[in-house]
C-alpha cells in the first residue's frame, strides 16, 4: 500500500527528529539546497543594487582627458582639484577620467564606444570639460560640443589666455549643417583648410560631421598652428590651448601633442569648469 504525502512528511519529520547535528545539515542541504542559493544569490544582488543607491554620489565635477598620457593617478588629481575648488566630496563625486582615447583616423568599435559614453553624459548634463589633442578637439568642436568662451568668462579671464586661444569659424559649420559647404569654402583657399590637420567631410548614415586627419597619430606642438581667427568669417573662441601651460607640463599628460581645454555647452558648473582651466596652468597654488 503507497504511502500518502501526509505519512511521508512524518517519516521525514520522524528521521529527521532523530538524526544527529551532522545528519540535520545533510537533510536540509538535500532538500533545500536549491531555495539556499537562490537566496544567497539574492541576498548578494539586492544587497550590492542597495549599496550602490545609497553611496551612489551626484557628480560634482566632471573633465574628461582625452587621448593623454596616464602619468599620474586619476585619484591624485581628483583630490587635488577637489580640495582646491572646495567641493564636498563626501556629498559629491569629483571625477577626472584620464583613460578615455579616440582614433579619428580609424573609428574603430573602442573609439565608437567611448564617443557614444561622451555623447551620453555630455547629453545628461554630467560632463563639464573635455581636454583633448589638437585634431580631436578641433572634432568635437565642430559639433558645437563648447561653450563659446566669451559667455562664460569675464575680459579679465581670457585675457589671461591671449595668445592660447583657440577659434573655430562658425561659418564653416553652419555651411556644413545646411549642405552649402561644398560649394562656398572645399574649392577656396579659406582657414578651414585647417593648419592643425587636413579637413575632409566624413559621411556617416544620413548625417555629415566635419572632422580632421594628420599624417601621423597627432601633431606635435612644433608643427602646430593655432587657427587664425582673422582669416575667419565668424570665428569663435572655444578652447584654450594649453601648451605651455606650467603645471599641465608638469604633469607630463600631452608630452609631444598640443593639449586643447573647452568647457562643455551642457555642463551646469561653469565656474568649476573655468577654475579647472585655471588648474591646468597654476596647479593647486591658491
Amino acid at each position: 500500500m503507497a504511502l500518502s504525502d501526509e505519512d511521508i512528511k512524518k517519516s521525514r519529520q520522524e528521521a529527521l527528529k532523530n538524526a544527529g547535528f551532522k545528519g540535520k545539515i545533510a537533510y536540509f542541504w538535500e532538500y533545500y539546497k536549491i531555495h539556499l542559493l537562490v537566496g544567497i544569490f539574492c541576498a548578494i544582488f539586492f544587497g550590492a543594487l542597495i549599496h550602490d543607491i545609497v553611496t551612489n554620489k551626484d557628480y560634482g565635477f566632471y573633465a574628461i582627458m582625452v587621448n593623454c598620457y596616464q602619468t599620474v593617478e586619476e585619484e591624485d588629481v581628483e583630490s587635488e582639484f577637489g580640495t582646491l575648488a572646495d567641493i564636498d566630496t563626501n556629498t559629491y563625486q569629483v571625477l577626472i577620467d584620464l583613460a578615455t582615447s579616440l582614433n579619428l583616423n580609424t573609428f574603430d568599435q573602442y573609439t565608437i564606444a567611448n564617443s557614444e559614453k561622451i555623447m551620453a553624459i555630455t547629453a545628461s548634463g554630467d560632463l563639464d570639460v573635455i581636454t583633448s589633442d589638437a585634431d580631436t578637439f578641433n572634432y568635437f568642436a565642430r559639433s558645437s560640443m563648447f561653450y563659446d568662451l566669451r559667455d562664460i568668462m569675464t575680459e579679465e579671464e581670457l585675457s589671461r589666455y591671449e595668445g592660447h586661444i583657440y577659434y573655430i569659424d562658425q561659418a564653416v559649420i553652419d555651411a556644413v549643417n545646411d549642405g552649402t559647404y561644398e560649394s562656398e569654402y572645399a574649392s577656396s583657399n579659406t582657414s578651414d583648410e585647417s593648419t592643425d590637420g587636413m579637413s575632409t567631410i566624413m559621411e556617416s548614415g544620413d548625417e555629415l560631421s566635419l572632422s580632421t586627419y594628420t599624417e601621423s597619430e597627432y601633431i606635435s606642438p612644433e608643427d602646430f598652428v593655432a587657427p587664425d581667427p582673422s582669416e575667419m568669417e565668424n570665428p569663435i573662441p572655444v578652447g584654450i590651448i594649453c601648451t605651455d601651460a606650467p603645471y599641465l607640463n608638469e604633469l607630463g599628460l600631452y608630452q609631444n601633442r598640443v593639449p586643447v581645454v573647452g568647457v562643455v555647452a551642457s555642463s551646469k558648473r561653469v565656474d568649476l569648469a573655468i577654475e579647472f582651466i585655471d588648474y591646468l596652468w597654476d596647479g593647486a597654488e591658491e
